[in-house]
């Protein structure tokens, strides 16, 4: 409508995002664990379980912008390392399914390493898990552990996180903040959609 300029383009091409690789792993568990197919894809299944299980070898402990692409404050967070967990639970399936003990070692150590650093993010006083390591404030995002079955539902564990994100983040007509501390544009003053629905 002629409105000048017209920006292209953002600085997520320089984001450091390490959920991405549990992500990719939870997609290939379809693929490799249908039974119709378990002869052709075994060579595929140790390939590519192998190759994802190793970029999360070299990112698990690192520090990276998380899902919402903050430009200035990479810490080691939470949402990262739970997909991390998520992938390598998966590569863990795919293992058992094809016996391939090397690989079943590997995702049980990625395994337990992710589920360190989500328990580093915990605080003890509040009774809920924090956004990132060595660090106080609430996120949305770590409904995300309910929802993707690292918390039990019925857990006094997972009631106590969500009674504290309902305190802090929960604005009108039960709609969700991402999280309420400062970013690299200020303190956040919308509710953001996609929270919403993981709340439901």
């Amino acid at each position: 409508m002629g409105n000048k300029p017209i920006r292209i383009g953002n600085q997520a091409s320089e984001h450091i995002q390490n959920d991405v690789y549990g992500q990719a792993m939870i997609d290939l568990l379809p693929l490799f664990t249908d039974y119709r197919f378990r002869h052709q894809n075994k060579g595929l299944a140790s390939q590519w379980t192998r190759f994802v299980l190793q970029k999360m070898e070299l990112t698990i402990d690192e520090k990276d912008a998380g899902i919402w692409e903050f430009r200035n404050m990479e810490k080691r967070h939470c949402y990262s390392n739970l997909f991390q967990w998520a992938g390598a639970t998966t590569a863990l399936k795919i293992a058992r399914q094809y016996s391939l003990e090397e690989i079943s070692i590997q995702a049980n150590s990625k395994r337990e390493r992710a589920i360190e650093h989500i328990e580093s993010c915990y605080d003890d006083q509040r009774k809920a898990y924090t956004n990132a390591q060595d660090n106080t404030d609430l996120d949305a995002f770590t409904l995300q552990l309910i929802m993707m079955g690292y918390l039990n539902p019925n857990s006094t564990k997972a009631k106590d996180h969500l009674v504290q994100l309902e305190k802090v983040l929960k604005g009108e007509h039960d709609l969700f903040y991402r999280y309420l501390h400062k970013d690299d544009f200020g303190r956040p003053k919308s509710t953001f959609l996609v929270c919403s629905f993981w709340y439901v």
